[in-house]
């Protein structure tokens, strides 16, 4: 009876495990790439946060491992990088240039979000080409040869 106990226990333990699994899948299911990016952020700045603190343990002797604080301040910057790239090209879509379209010439687009959006093409660009279009009003600076009315 002790081994059925032993081994039911290892069933359940087995089975909760891949419960436990399945939820964590279907948590991360249900988030977007950027609240996954902002999860892993908050994160990382705890795990930096601790790492900064002198270790207290019995071998600690209260030091700082400088490696491992810069391995996450490395990791933080890689993140935070990654999230303002994701939040600039939220700013900018493809145009591209229509038949008989020529360097100047201002065209009206639907932006993704349904927005009606006045672009300049370019210098340099023909028919065909593609640039990109800002979504941000002309005073935020878009880019050389965007522009954007909003």
């Amino acid at each position: 009876s002790a081994l059925w106990t032993a081994t039911m226990g290892s069933a359940a333990s087995s089975f909760l495990s891949v419960q436990l699994a399945n939820k964590d899948a279907e948590r991360a299911a249900r988030t977007t790439p950027e609240e996954r990016l902002q999860q892993e952020i908050k994160k990382v700045e705890v795990q930096l946060t601790h790492a900064r603190e002198p270790s207290t343990g019995c071998c600690g002797g209260g030091e700082v491992d400088e490696t491992k604080v810069e391995r996450l301040e490395n990791r933080l910057m890689e993140l935070t990088e990654i999230q303002a790239k994701r939040a600039a090209a939220k700013n900018f879509f493809d145009v591209t240039v229509p038949k008989n379209g020529k360097p100047g010439d201002v065209l009206e687009v639907i932006a993704p979000d349904g927005r009606v959006v006045r672009a300049t093409v370019p210098p340099g660009l023909a028919e065909g080409a593609v640039f990109q279009c800002s979504l941000l009003p002309v005073a935020e600076a878009a880019p050389v040869g965007t522009t954007s009315d909003v």
